[in-house]
């Protein structure tokens, strides 16, 4: 590609792998800085010699590697491993400590849980920096702004506790949360109110919506009218949106690039009669640059809104200036930008299907529409949707199939009836919502909008009802997602120059997918292993074997999340059995009102808070381990503990140690 020639570009395409390479490795920050220091003066030496043509490779090859140790830089300065006073540096584990905090935002909530980001001001007294997760009861509330002085324990990221599940720990981690807090009732007081930017953007936001709502808008139009302008899903329904991921249209709940671009139109329609003339030029794009990052900051500044807001300010710019500035050039300034100020967004699962959108769409929508051009401008207003819904799609497949384990068929389908109805919503919300954030509402206004979304929460329901075109528990790793990708850019090139050669690399690319696929599922097939889960007061077993497995007790998700993870095709529900034999190995369970085993068992594992003494028993048998899950009581579980520890036989409890593997 010709943009890869510009200088930026080189430096974009080093700078990425680094920050990747520091989060994976985790180096020293003086490694860092003596790296840069020796990169930097390679450059100067390529610089030099660039001024004759035979060494010019050289020079584009230093600027990748210079872009490289800046990458890995910027994440050594921003990860908390490098800060000296971030508060994991001098918290311990299981002590109560004193912590002012400052509420900086609202997560999405559970039906037990209110969940909030926190700013950490201090820590027994003293400077601290760092980000906590702080999980309140249902009903609590705090703006953004809010102090809160707490005292309690300091509960650091987890990983989790069953084969599959997802990691909300590493999640975290990945966000720059290091840790969460519990508060209750008694171990906080709320001390004051920080009148920052965020606070009074998160005031609007309450104050737009405090005023729909009593416009008489109905509470679930209200909550994707929350989601569509105002960039924030914490309060939507789950049943929401999980229509809007089986109809293909999740994508239009997340404010990015396409409701950016919606704002730059309603922007350009209205300082459109300006003079054009370079004072008034000035005017305009200070107005929009202004207006768009306006937008951004009321709707939460996300890393995906972030990411319009930077590309569609460079684009303003550019046609300001009357020139037309290369797209791909716009894409790799704004993604420099975004990833210099947080590298932590590169692993922002919003930010990746944000860009991947993107970038197929201006890479492979061209090609899609120049397969047709209608006659009617009606007919080519749909087509345009089609090729972009469908180049989007496709870019963003394998990232969605890797997270969230399916695809919605219908996608295109959804976008045809949505995306015009979207430009509608923008419009009246935008014209609706501006005096709504002064407190006023326009008459019969909201009443429109509340219909529109309605008619459009309406179709995306109907079509998520037709589940049999919604692929589900699809399984995919790492090494699946880059031979998919693989395969795309060989599909896309193909379809931008249709060559033997590079229909080659279709089928090459497609080979590797093969591979990649048929490995894993063998790598799976080896496996055999008897688990015990961590559950919440139950009993669940599994062995497997190949790609089978049999459960003994209920199914729950946990056992879904083992199976996608470990390309399961079968599972069998028994029920549990006193006695199991897994190879050579002889697990005994011993429930509540069982007799005790007078056989000598290499596995012993306990459920349902059995009375009996274990310390007589091990006076007679010795266990190669003891495993408690989590259907026993607390008392037990540590006078168990206490009896292994005084014996020397291993003691697991799943409640702390998570899932217990017993392999052949």
């Amino acid at each position: 590609m010709e943009v890869l020639r510009f200088p930026l570009a080189r430096l974009a395409c080093g700078f990425i792998p680094g920050i990747v390479w520091s989060y994976v490795v985790r180096p020293e920050i003086a490694v860092v800085l003596t790296a840069n220091a020796l990169s930097l003066v390679l450059f100067l030496v390529a610089f030099w010699l660039a001024r004759q043509s035979k060494w010019r490779s050289y020079f584009g090859a230093m600027l990748l590697l210079v872009g490289f140790g800046c990458g890995a830089l910027c994440h050594c300065v921003h990860t908390f491993h490098h800060r000296k006073n971030h508060f994991r540096h001098f918290t311990t584990d299981g002590k109560p400590q004193q912590l002012m905090v400052v509420v900086s935002e609202k997560r999405k909530s559970s039906p037990k849980r209110t969940r909030f980001v926190a700013e950490l001001l201090q820590i027994d007294g003293k400077p601290a920096t760092g980000k906590i997760l702080l999980q309140a009861a249902p009903e609590a509330h705090f703006a953004i702004g809010t102090k809160v002085l707490a005292f309690g324990e300091i509960i650091m990221n987890q990983p989790p506790l069953n084969p599959g599940q997802f990691d909300y720990g590493k999640y975290l981690d990945d966000q720059a949360i290091a840790a969460q807090f519990f508060l209750t009732e008694k171990n906080h007081q709320v001390t004051g109110l920080e009148k920052n930017l965020s606070h009074y953007a998160d005031a609007t936001r309450n104050r737009i919506i405090r005023t729909l709502r009593q416009s008489g808008f109905n509470e679930r139009e209200l909550q994707v009218l929350h989601a569509l302008v105002l960039g924030q899903q914490q309060d939507i329904s789950p049943d929401i949106v999980s229509d809007y991921q089986a109809a293909g249209a999740v994508h239009i709940l997340s404010v990015s690039g396409l409701h950016m671009g919606f704002v730059l139109l309603f922007v350009n329609f209205l300082l459109n009669r300006l003079p054009r003339t370079r004072r008034y030029n000035l005017i305009r794009v200070a107005a929009t640059v202004l207006l768009l990052w306006a937008f951004a900051f009321i709707a939460g500044l996300s890393a995906s809104v972030v990411r319009a807001a930077t590309m569609f300010s460079f684009v303003a710019i550019g046609n300001s200036l009357n020139r037309s500035a290369n797209i791909y050039h716009t894409l790799l300034v704004s993604v420099l930008l975004i990833l210099l100020l947080n590298p932590a967004f590169i692993n922002d699962v919003g930010f990746q299907l944000s860009y991947a959108a993107l970038f197929f769409i201006i890479w492979l929508q061209p090609a899609l529409g120049a397969l047709w051009t209608p006659k009617s401008k009606i007919v080519k207003y749909f087509w345009d949707i089609v090729t972009v819904s469908f180049a989007a799609q496709l870019g963003t497949l394998p990232l969605s199939i890797f997270y969230f384990h399916q695809f919605p068929m219908l996608f295109f389908v959804t976008n045809l009836v949505v995306i015009p109805m979207l430009s509608v919503i923008m419009g009246l919300a935008a014209v609706a919502t501006i005096p709504a954030a002064f407190g006023c509402a326009l008459p019969m206004l909201p009443d429109v909008l509340e219909k529109t979304i309605y008619i459009m929460n309406t179709v995306i329901g109907k079509v998520a009802a037709l589940d049999d075109f919604v692929l589900r528990k699809i399984p995919c790793n790492s090494w699946m997602l880059i031979a998919a990708y693989l395969l795309l850019f060989a599909f896309g090139s193909w379809t931008r120059k249709p060559t033997a050669k590079r229909f080659v690399w279709i089928v090459a690319a497609a080979f590797a997918l093969q591979v990649s696929t048929l490995a894993s599922v063998k790598y799976h097939a080896m496996q055999q292993d008897f688990i015990v889960l961590q559950v919440p007061k139950q009993t669940v077993l599994i062995a497997q074997r190949n790609r089978k497995a049999v459960l003994y007790g209920h199914r729950v998700n946990a056992v879904s999340d083992l199976a996608l993870h470990r390309f399961v095709s079968d599972v069998r529900q028994m029920k549990p059995a006193r006695t199991f034999w897994f190879g050579r190995k002889k697990i005994l369970l011993l429930k509540k009102g069982m007799p005790l085993p007078e056989a000598q068992p290499d596995v012993l594992i306990l459920s349902e808070s059995p009375q009996f003494n274990l310390e007589r028993w091990l006076q007679n048998h010795r266990p190669e381990i003891i495993v408690a899950d989590a259907s026993n009581f607390n008392t037990d579980v540590v006078r168990w503990k206490a009896t292994c520890r005084k014996r020397k036989i291993p003691f697991h409890y799943t409640r702390e140690k998570g899932f217990f593997s017993l392999s052949e």
